[in-house]
């Protein structure tokens, strides 16, 4: 059986191995949540504001949405009888039962 030691070390190598995955994790959670700061070499000129913009929420939203690996869930809704398909067409079965 591996010692204490043993598997501190190892957690420490998972977690530095998830560095850069975690940093960007972070930076997407924060454009998610719009939590910008200017630069400082502009922050302090009074002619510049502060603009936040939607944009990287929406791309990462998107993103979510493309690369989903949820089936989509499609509900139909069947006709009634008698009721138009499409084209002037009715339901095959009220069809056949009104020849």
């Amino acid at each position: 059986m591996q010692n204490l030691g043993y598997f501190q070390s190892l957690a420490e190598k998972m977690i530095a191995a998830d560095a850069q995955r975690d940093h960007m994790l972070r930076a997407m959670d924060d454009m998610w949540h719009n939590r910008w700061a200017l630069p400082p070499n502009v922050a302090g000129l009074k002619w510049i504001h502060k603009v936040v913009s939607s944009d990287p929420h929406d791309a990462i939203r998107a993103g979510a949405r493309v690369l989903s690996s949820v089936a989509p869930r499609l509900t139909v809704q069947p006709l009634g009888a008698g009721e138009d398909i499409g084209h002037g067409r009715k339901d095959a079965q009220v069809q056949q039962k009104a020849e």
